[in-house]
């Protein structure tokens, strides 16, 4: 394009300046009042400007978004962005862990004149260099002296050296943080950065190279390095753990006041504390029996309890700190000088403290009897009444669902401002009064019941029940106990119900013949048994499996797992899966090591999986990790033998299936109509797969097949004997091999289909695909690159054949070039024929029939030619993102409405078929028809009906226009839309989501009745899914949802928000992004929801309907309308719901603060109008990175 740009940086003048090699571009460069910074090029074809540039677009754009010494890498829906540079951890670990890197990061140890080095990171935008300084004298070497320059200067933490314009190598330092760090983006400079000595050494290893004829003396040198590193390091952890030793003595003869451990087991006075003993660590071990499981007492939000007992027969307890509690050296002090002054009868009386190789603990007098709540029971649990666990954690009582009367008994969150439920015992079972009490009976048995009947029990065989008890635990686990002997006899974990809390296992039993999985509940106000279960299914190599009925619907990927978890590795290591596999048990749990984290793992009642964290900064439930969100994530989505690709910038419109290598569609014909499920079936399927010259071949960065068909081998091989001997058992079709656990390598075998293979996952596996001779000489091929073992002979073959080959490629342009036009128009012609189903275009003037669309016609280019007059402007009705609509006439007098794709368009070959094929299922009178297309020499045209009256906005939004629009037709037209939109959703055989709704959408016929149009960015949804994600945000800002907007998502509540933006724009005929005298920043729904807090919603009524309305109707219309506009994409009612509220006399609840209060920019962003005020086809196209 012949852009470039000019610097100028000396003693007198610091200054840029771009420019265009050709003077007839027209070009700015703007920044705009929301701060958005763009350049843009005048586009004649379509009298728009068109950005060529802009910033801040994405989440790393914004300055400083990981803090300091950290970079901002590629990002995605899974990963954190933020990275810290090496040598450097999260200064807040909790803030990284719950993805907000903003504090950055910090040094893990101190760095100046300990051997440390520099590390080179590549392709990076530089550091803000507001610290930084250029060393003035010339260098004669890239990095050498720069790098002495500034290892000799402490302060300096990372350099880059460069040849300016060609005059020198100069070297450019930064002192102090590093801030405002990019990876991978288009400067790609190499920064080097300052590094301790233990990362320089690793640098080193990784880039160094002996020379091969000193190879033995380097072997020497490198073995004595290393002993004497070694030995070293040896010294360094001694004399490291003898000063902590020293440190913790001092900590405690501090704050105690005695310069001597205590090493007697009698409990002596202190000179200051009189009550209180320092204790010797090795004296509390052998009380507790080094901290035995057998005398645990339990587990709170600082660490677990001991019982003990010390040489003289007094028995203690032990509190002993975890080391990840969020309780320090100062809170500890805290309670020891506390409580050693506290003395009452009814106060636990403290012995005394141990502080000693890293062990913080405090030493308590043993309470026989344990908590309260351990007797509670005995007493019973009435309605109104609850159990609360020892650190008020969970909650044991009666409640009812939102809207239900009915009571159940359940385990919910202390701490958690909305309650939320993560057991029901009675789920099934409710309980119609208030009358329901929970009780240990004669046989030891946990009962429920009420006036009447018994609604549920523990139903086990006790032996002794008169010392049996209950106990709700602080993990949530309420569980039945044996006193005498400790014994659980029951325990909630082993019956989830909805729920999946840490600790608590999912899987099987194979002992007892236990099987734990969770259920949804039948829906938000009723927790009885619903559709959806989640349970481990050991079959093959164990996987977690989420069912519908007997409909499997997702899966997880087969065991073995990572330890840790994938979405959270990538930023903490608090968060664990634990996974048993043995003959007597296979279950699955995971855990956190910050107890202070409030997560749980939930089956909600649409069937969608999530992992969710509890966020006491906005009092929410956030999700860190869900299933069966994305299309990929259905099970068998793509059937067998292919691979799903997840949704990513380079395959916005590509189709996600793609066949596995020897494998080919097995219904060509749905494939190009983007359906897979019915997978894939091999190219040669009479040809034998066994004995004739088949191989595997590896795919990388896979989620591994369904394992129900998979099995183990036993023995312990290598992955070449693993091929060997799957490629001898010809039922094998794929295998992998892996070492598990560092016990050896295994390999695991498929026999049959390959189901459910997505690609790019978090989990990544390497997967081996059986394949015919053919292929695999293929495959062969490619992974030995261009030059194998004969690359010598190749480099000859080539030398001689390149000349040739160019002089061969000169004479077939020429020839090509001749018949450019003639395959063009072909190819063209046959792309109309493929997708329609017909093989001649239709001549006629005629809106025939068409044998697989009844009502969509072929119309060819001469006959649009004519109809539209050339396509005079004289009959343009306007012009969109997508390009120009024409009125045009056929011969038989019939009106059309002609939508002709610009060739600049962003709507490529596949919008306009989804467009085509979608619009040609829809019927209904709310919608605009399609008579047909055209698809001829580059042309590509929609023929709609012809709406006399263009589009709503040119009425509502042009101030004569408006008053031919009375109420009663206003509302009508609200109506209308509604119904329209309801029949998309819901009524229409295909679940349809817009994405685009807004005024210049709705158009209006010769009665005015509405008709919803362009459906060139909808999408289907299938079955049951209720949202899905793109990376490819297209819509018109002040219609778009907020989830939607900035993390692109969306579902049916994000056309709900469009139709609530509607449907206030129809009663104040103002458009959303307006401004208001009294808040200049305010939206219309800002405004709107001023004026209904202040109970003056009426004041923004349209004043051309001069009071002739009816006020409840119109306060009814703003009431729903802000409903439907509600930031929470869950508050907002359905199209169903929202139907009802308009055609009856329903309370409506009262709507909570709507999102997008605040104006974004005067305009539709890149929207444009046509001639006049109306606008036929105003669709943004706007490209976002998803979030």
């Amino acid at each position: 394009m012949g852009f470039q740009y000019d610097f100028v940086y000396n003693e007198d003048e610091v200054s840029y300046t771009y420019f265009f090699e050709d003077p007839s571009i027209i070009s700015r460069l703007v920044v705009d009042n929301l701060g958005s910074f763009r350049i843009l090029m005048w586009n004649n074809g379509d009298l728009q400007w068109k950005e060529l540039w802009s910033m801040p677009k994405y989440r790393c754009d914004n300055y400083g978004w990981c803090g300091a010494y950290s970079k901002c890498g590629p990002e995605s829906t899974d990963k954190f962005e933020c990275t810290c540079l090496l040598g450097y951890e999260p200064k807040s670990p909790r803030d990284w862990y719950l993805r907000d890197g903003s504090e950055g990061c910090v040094r893990k140890q101190s760095m100046c004149g300990n051997g440390e080095g520099f590390v080179k990171v590549k392709r990076l935008k530089l550091p803000d260099s507001f610290n930084a300084t250029w060393i003035d004298k010339s260098m004669t070497s890239s990095d050498s002296e720069c790098e002495q320059a500034c290892l000799s200067n402490c302060s300096c933490t990372a350099f880059i050296s460069m040849n300016i314009d060609g005059k020198a190598i100069r070297c450019l330092v930064w002192y102090g943080e590093l801030m405002d760090i990019l990876e991978d983006t288009n400067e790609r400079w190499d920064l080097n950065i300052r590094v301790d000595a233990t990362h320089n050494l690793h640098k080193e290893v990784q880039t160094f190279t002996w020379p091969q004829e000193a190879a033995g003396y380097y072997y020497i040198i490198c073995c004595c390095a290393i002993v004497s590193g070694i030995l070293h390091s040896l010294y360094v952890s001694n004399e490291e753990e003898k000063n902590k030793k020293r440190k913790l003595h001092n900590q405690v003869s501090n704050f105690i006041g005695t310069k001597d451990l205590l090493e007697d087991n009698e409990l002596e006075d202190s000179s200051r504390h009189p009550d209180l003993l320092i204790f010797d660590l090795s004296c509390v071990i052998a009380a507790t029996d080094n901290f035995s499981l057998i005398n645990k007492l339990g587990q709170g939000g600082f660490g677990s309890v001991f019982k003990g007992q010390l040489s003289n027969g007094q028995q203690i307890a032990v509190k002993r700190l975890s080391k990840s509690s969020g309780q320090g050296i100062e809170e500890f002090k805290n309670e020891v000088l506390l409580i050693a002054k506290l003395q009452h009868r009814n106060l636990v009386k403290n012995f005394g403290c141990c502080i000693q190789e890293e062990e913080k603990m405090l030493i308590y007098e043993y309470m026989p009897n344990k908590s309260l709540d351990s007797f509670i029971f005995d007493q019973s649990i009435k309605d109104g009444q609850s159990l609360i666990s020892r650190e008020n954690n969970f909650a044991l009582g009666f409640f009812s669902p939102s809207n239900s009367s009915f009571r159940y008994l359940g385990i919910w969150y202390v701490k958690v401002t909305k309650q939320t439920v993560v057991w029901v015992a009675n789920r099934n079972d409710p309980v119609k009064d208030s009358s329901g009490v929970l009780s240990i009976n004669q046989f030891g048995n946990l009962v429920l019941h009420d006036s009447f009947n018994r609604r549920w029990s523990t139903n086990v065989s006790v032996q002794e029940t008169t010392s049996c008890v209950a106990q709700l635990q602080d993990s949530g686990n309420l569980v039945l106990i044996q006193g005498n002997n400790k014994k659980v006899l029951w325990q909630s974990f082993d019956y989830p119900t909805d729920t999946l809390l840490p600790n608590m296992r999912l899987g099987l039993n194979r002992i007892i013949g236990l099987d734990s999985f969770l259920t949804s509940w039948k829906s938000e106000d009723d927790p009885g048994t619903g559709d959806y279960f989640y349970k481990m299914n050991p079959t093959g190599s164990p996987q977690v499996s989420l069912y519908k009925g007997s409909t499997l619907y997702w899966r997880s990927d087969p065991w073995p797992w990572k330890t840790s978890s994938s979405a959270a590795a990538s930023v903490s290591s608090v968060f664990y899966n634990d996974f048993v596999n043995n003959k007597d048990e296979v279950s699955y749990a995971y855990f956190l090591d910050d107890l202070s984290i409030i997560s749980r793992l939930v089956v909600d009642n649409s069937g969608l999986l999530q992992n969710l964290m509890w966020n006491d900064d906005d009092l929410q439930w956030k999700e860190s990790w869900s299933a069966r969100k994305y299309q990929c994530d259905y099970y068998g989505h793509c059937g067998p033998n292919s691979k799903c690709v997840l949704d990513s910038d380079d395959n916005t419109n590509k189709f996600e299936c793609t066949c596995l290598p020897g494998y080919e569609p097995k219904s060509p014909k749905d494939w190009y109509l983007r359906d897979g499920s019915g997978g894939c079936v091999r190219k040669q399927p009479g040809f034998s797969m066994c004995g004739n010259g088949e191989g595997f071949v590896k795919l990388t960065r896979l989620k591994g097949p369904d394992s129900s068909n998979a099995a183990w081998m036993d023995m312990s091989m290598s992955s070449s004997e693993c091929e060997k001997a799957r490629l001898s058992n010809c039922s094998c079709t794929a295998f992998t091999s892996m070492n598990i656990d560092g016990k050896g390598t295994r390999c695991l075998a498929w026999y049959g289909e390959l189901m459910d293979i997505s690609e790019n996952t978090l989990e990544p596996w390497d997967l081996n695909v059986r394949v015919d001779a053919t292929e695999l000489a293929t495959y062969t091929r490619k992974s030995k690159g261009f030059l194998g073992p004969k690359g010598r002979r190749a480099v000859i073959i080539i030398s001689v054949s390149v000349p040739l080959f160019l002089v061969s490629l000169i004479a077939y342009m020429w020839l090509m070039k001749r018949k450019k036009k003639r395959t063009v128009k072909r190819n063209l012609q046959n792309q109309s024929l493929s997708f329609i189903g017909t093989k001649d275009s239709l001549e006629g003037n005629e809106l025939e029939d068409n044998s697989r669309h009844p009502d969509l016609s072929i119309f060819d280019l001469s006959r649009i030619v004519s109809a539209t007059d050339n396509f005079s402007p004289s009959n343009k009705l306007g012009q969109g993102g997508f390009g120009s609509v024409f009125k045009g006439q056929l011969p038989n007098g019939q009106q059309i409405a002609v939508k002709r794709l610009s060739k600049s368009s962003g709507q490529g070959i596949e919008e306009f078929k989804n467009e085509v094929t979608l619009i040609a299922k829809l019927q209904h009178r709310n919608l605009v028809k399609i008579f047909g297309c055209c698809i001829q020499e580059e042309e590509k045209m929609l023929i709609y009906e012809y709406m006399p009256n263009k589009s709503l906005d040119s009425f509502i939004f042009d101030p004569t226009r408006s008053s031919l629009l009375n109420w009663r037709k206003r509302f009508e037209i609200i109506v209308g839309i509604a119904r329209g939109i309801l029949y998309l959703h819901q009524d229409s055989r295909l679940r349809i989501i817009h994405r685009d709704l807004k005024t210049s959408n709705i158009l209006l016929d010769d009665e005015m009745n509405p008709k919803i149009y362009d459906f060139g960015i909808a999408r289907i949804f299938k079955g049951d899914q209720i949202q899905d994600k793109t990376n490819r945000v297209v819509g018109t800002y002040g219609y778009m949802s907020p989830e939607y907007a900035v993390f692109g998502k969306f579902s049916t509540k994000s056309d709900v928000f469009s139709f609530g933006v509607i449907m206030l724009e129809i009663v104040s005929g103002q458009k959303n992004n307006n401004s208001y005298q009294e808040h200049t920043s305010l939206t219309l729904i800002g405004h709107v929801w001023e004026l209904w807090r202040e109970d003056k919603a009426m004041d923004i009524v349209d004043s051309s309907l001069n009071e002739s309305f009816v006020s409840q109707e119109v306060l009814r219309c703003i009431q729903v309308g802000l409903l439907c506009v509600q930031e929470d994409a869950m508050d907002r009612p359905t199209m169903l719901a929202v139907h009802l509220m308009l055609s009856s006399e329903i309370t409506l609840p009262s709507p909570k603060e709507p999102a997008f209060i605040f104006r974004r920019t005067g305009n539709d962003l890149g929207s444009t109008t046509g001639e006049g005020s109306h606008s036929i086809d105003r669709v943004t196209i706007t490209k976002l990175e998803a979030r």
